[in-house]
């Protein structure tokens, strides 16, 4: 199964029913499909559901606020505030689609973070100079590109594996 394009995890998934279990969040728990699931069961994913759900448990308290009664305007600029690093691994912004990019607020990022893009054509994608713009440190996917080749080279020319 294939998304057509890069998708969220809304909130809700990771929250019990308010009137079942008030102020619980469980990130690693998603109520969705076994197929869902399974796009999501990887390291990254759980890291970042793991840091918002850090971040909506703070927001909460800060706010002496029941976690079901924050809302996304509230929450938003908090994940992407506290956010180090972004990645597209899509091709979302690759040639000949170069105005395309990630559904993000650009209007959040800052100086403090990384924005790390897989697509190596063009080299700056838009996502990368809007990042730049806003003050972001920007990586390209051509540097990764090399290296794999480089890698590869190694491996494929290794004499100690015959």
């Amino acid at each position: 199964v294939s998304a057509p394009k890069p998708y969220q995890i809304g909130l809700g998934s990771l929250l019990p029913k308010e009137e079942e279990c008030a102020n619980l969040i469980v990130p690693v728990c998603v109520s969705c499909s076994h197929i869902a699931f399974g796009s999501i069961r990887m390291e990254p994913v759980f890291m970042i559901l793991g840091q918002s759900a850090g971040t909506v448990a703070s927001m909460a308290l800060n706010k002496k606020k029941n976690i079901h009664d924050l809302t996304y305007s509230e929450i938003t600029p908090g994940i992407i505030g506290s956010t180090q690093l972004f990645i597209n691994a899509t091709p979302l912004g690759m040639y000949p689609d170069t105005g395309s990019k990630p559904d993000l607020r650009y209007d959040l990022l800052n100086s403090r973070q990384i924005l790390f893009d897989l697509v190596y054509n063009p080299e700056i994608t838009s996502f990368l100079r809007i990042g730049k713009e806003r003050g972001c440190t920007v990586l390209s996917g051509l540097k990764m590109l090399y290296s794999q080749a480089e890698k590869s080279w190694e491996i494929w020319n290794d004499d100690s594996l015959l």
